[in-house]
């Protein structure tokens, strides 16, 4: 699954793009998949070139990002639109809204909602709010809702890290240390509170267990922890997995591993990395560091057998550990990655905005079908 931090920080939108990996025979030989991934998954390494989605040259800004069913979902400031992912219109979905995640056949959006009453001038407060709207059927496949009208779900609702897994939508609450658990139909959270001080920074979940990335309050200058609990409606204990001296943020779980960018130890100065450890905490390995690349990584995801990271470039290594491959060499200040089936999505702050590429496509589409569709219903990021 994977875990977004970050959740919904606008950043500048210049272009959306795809990829199309074309397999020939100058394709390299394909790669076995890593421990616990999909064994039909395999990836052949073939050359990718970029197609735009979306083009964008008015400084909009994109505040949230997801794949779903073989659409790209993205928020911007004329609200939340989709477009698919081989290219074609973009289908606006909600003005003034944010797009968050499909989970359980029903879209997630944060939009303003009014507060009190209006002032004697007629002016109206308002705060953000998060709502539910079933989607299916015809129109969904077109990107768009068709279930009948959103649903009030949390008034006052603060952006934080948000993650689902096939059957709940969780996310950061404003309380230290606690989640909120949406399982559709239902719109009532229900409250999921690790134990300690703790300021949530990204969020994971598998099959068992809510894992989060957080900063520990009560020390000082501050270290950074990996914490987990039962991920059922009753919780359960806390357990602390792994203490850091820095901060983590993108933490991503598979049925093998937990995957993190790790900042330096708070007060010093140097480079993130991106670091692999055991699902109990142990046997934690840098993946990505000074050894093997110079840049700060900013954003991480995870395919079928291999893990995806920007720093200026976009690049990819096994999920183990091993040589790091560079798709695209001119990322500067790319983020909000996603990798859904045999795509790549990205937002490029500076250069395209948001991109896709098929660098890790499926046997099929490597015999020249095309990947299936996008069964996850990863968060915005």
């Amino acid at each position: 699954m994977q875990a977004p931090s970050r959740l919904l920080n606008p950043v500048s939108l210049v272009a959306l793009a795809t990829a199309v990996a074309a397999c020939n025979g100058t394709t390299l030989p394909e790669r076995a998949p890593s421990p616990g991934s999909d064994g039909g998954a395999l990836t052949c390494n073939a050359p990718s070139t970029e197609t735009t989605l979306f083009e964008n040259t008015s400084g909009e800004v994109v505040g949230g990002l997801f794949v779903f069913g073989g659409r790209v979902f993205f928020s911007w400031s004329s609200g939340l639109s989709s477009v698919p992912l081989g290219g074609g219109p973009v289908t606006p979905i909600a003005t003034g809204a944010t797009g968050v995640a499909i989970v359980g056949g029903t879209l997630y959006t944060t939009a303003e909602h009014p507060v009190g009453a209006p002032s004697s001038d007629g002016k109206q407060s308002s705060a953000p709010a998060l709502y539910a709207t079933p989607f299916g059927g015809a129109s969904a496949d077109a990107g768009a809702p068709d279930g009948g009208a959103a649903a009030l779900v949390q008034d006052n609702f603060g952006a934080g890290p948000t993650v689902t897994d096939d059957a709940s939508l969780y996310f950061a609450s404003g309380a230290s240390g606690t989640v909120l658990k949406i399982t559709p139909p239902s719109t009532t959270p229900v409250t999921l509170t690790f134990a300690g001080t703790l300021s949530i920074r990204s969020l994971a979940v598998d099959a068992t267990y809510l894992y989060a990335a957080v900063g520990d309050l009560t020390t000082s200058p501050g270290n950074g922890a990996i914490v987990r609990m039962p991920k059922s409606d009753a919780g359960g204990p806390t357990d602390r997995l792994l203490t850091l001296p820095g901060f983590p943020d993108d933490l991503l779980v598979d049925g093998q591993a937990l995957y993190w960018i790790d900042e330096p130890a708070v007060g010093t100065f140097g480079n993130s990395r991106v670091v692999r450890a055991d699902l109990d905490g142990q046997n934690e390995t840098a993946l990505v560091d000074g050894s093997n690349s110079v840049d700060s990584p900013g954003e991480i995801a995870l395919g079928p057998s291999d893990l995806y990271f920007t720093t200026g470039s976009l690049g990819r290594l096994p999920k183990a550990g091993g040589p790091i491959e560079t798709f695209v060499s001119d990322l500067s200040g790319a983020g909000l990655l996603h990798v859904s089936g045999a795509d790549v999505v990205w937002v490029d702050n500076y250069n395209r905005a948001l991109s896709s590429t098929s660098s890790t496509p499926i046997e099929a589409l490597c015999a020249g079908g095309s990947a299936p569709a996008d069964a996850g219903q990863g968060p915005a990021r």
